[in-house]
């Protein structure tokens, strides 16, 4: 995943390069060329285009510096972020009109991009209980949404089969709250 946005970022760097270096010189030349440059519209164009051009190719080299700092060793494990890998196995966004009615909508393969995700290749649905969602839906204050997402840490899979391939037995996965490992965490720091 770090590859591909390496290579898009790459893309996006060299075109914006090639417009800064070559295109915009030639459009400001013609500019130049047309006269008075204090009512030339096509010259303040071109060096407001030139300006946002400097803007933005120092915002993509500042977010590829950034990708070349971060090692897959880094992704995180224990929530999805930047180079972690991980399976989408259910999507359910839980919407609460302004009356108060709740309404889920479960993401199926065969949603034809309705909800503009382009094409949906999850491994299961279903796996969200209607008492999951109505527990969200109690959360979720009137004219607000959510999304129900279960994901797969695709990492884990790898080491349960590991573990069973070696004679061992996975006896429990459960996902510890972000809270309850923060609070852990804070008492451990009081004490030292």
């Amino acid at each position: 995943m770090i590859r591909e946005m390496r290579e898009k970022l790459s893309r996006e760097i060299d075109q914006l390069s090639h417009e800064l270096n070559v295109l915009l010189p030639q459009a400001i030349a013609q500019a130049v060329e047309l006269g008075d440059l204090r009512e030339n519209s096509e010259y303040k164009a071109a060096l407001e285009r030139q300006q946002f051009v400097q803007a933005r190719l120092g915002q993509l080299h500042q977010r590829l510096n950034q990708l070349g700092q971060l090692a897959n060793h880094e992704a995180p494990t224990d929530r999805v972020g930047l180079g972690s890998s991980v399976t989408v196995l259910d999507l359910v966004f839980v919407s609460k009109g302004a009356d108060g009615t709740v309404r889920a909508v479960e993401i199926q393969e065969d949603a034809d991009d309705a909800f503009g995700f382009g094409v949906v290749d999850l491994d299961v649905t279903g796996l969200t209980s209607s008492d999951d969602l109505d527990a969200v839906g109690e959360m979720l204050e009137p004219g607000t949404s959510a999304a129900v997402i279960v994901v797969e840490h695709t990492w884990a899979r790898g080491f349960a089969s590991a573990v069973m391939g070696a004679g061992g037995r996975v006896l429990m996965n459960e996902r510890i709250p972000a809270t309850v490992v923060n609070e852990a965490a804070a008492a451990v720091s009081i004490q030292d």
